[in-house]
């Protein structure tokens, strides 16, 4: 409890001070250190260990975040961001079958990967910041930080998190391994089951495997 203490007042300073340097400090801080080592294998043991329910919403997470990474680096001009989320979205897109996505965001990604090669004005002027707009000379005041806005923010998710665990499933629980809905508690086929627990790169290999099975078994 110690480290945790000491971990939340740490990071508690980043309201004040969002600079690099800051950053830096909670990053070398051994009670944060030794707090982000415990989550991450929080999230290891949920992926690989707690069963496919917590296995399954993991990699909604995994979407969500990168979509969270996409629009702040759209809000921000952060093209590097930009680059680094739209790489790790194409995997998803041929996970699921969005085949348009999938075939045109690789082009996307090769041909923005070579910008500061092919037009070296055009990635220095994205590097400042210049890959967005506004029709207006005014400021941007987006009320988002304001604290009604955060009170209101803090109140839904508590209700939400009160919803998962008086009412529906928890996802994360220990008490439900199988893939279920959490409103209804019914039990997900294993054909459909094993559809959705699979990672991007597991249904890739799934369906290549599929794909050259086939294949042998015409060429026989």
């Amino acid at each position: 409890m110690a480290h945790l203490k000491e971990a939340l007042m740490t990071t508690s300073f980043l309201r004040e001070d969002i600079t690099q340097a800051a950053f830096n400090e909670v990053l070398n801080n051994k009670s944060c250190t030794r707090i982000l080592n415990l989550f991450d294998a929080y999230l290891s043991y949920l992926r690989q260990e707690n069963g496919s329910l917590s296995a399954f919403w993991m990699t909604y997470v995994d979407m969500v975040e990168v979509m969270l990474g996409l629009i702040r680096a759209s809000r921000e001009g952060d093209w590097m961001l930009h680059l680094a989320s739209i790489r790790a979205m194409i995997p998803w897109c041929f996970a699921h079958d969005k085949l348009n996505y999938a075939r045109y965001l690789s082009y996307y990604y090769a041909v923005m990967s070579r910008l500061h090669v092919d037009h070296p004005e055009v990635y220095a002027h994205f590097m400042r910041g210049g890959m967005i707009g506004r029709d207006s000379s005014q400021q941007l005041n987006h009320t988002d930080l304001q604290l009604p806005r955060i009170k209101k923010d803090e109140k839904d998710v508590n209700a939400f998190v009160e919803l998962m665990e008086n009412s529906w499933i928890n996802p994360l629980s220990h008490d439900h391994t199988d893939l279920v809905s959490l409103s209804t508690g019914m039990v997900a086929p294993p054909d459909v089951a094993n559809g959705l627990r699979l990672t991007p790169w597991e249904k890739r290999h799934t369906k290549h495997s599929k794909q050259n099975a086939w294949r042998q078994n015409n060429q026989q």
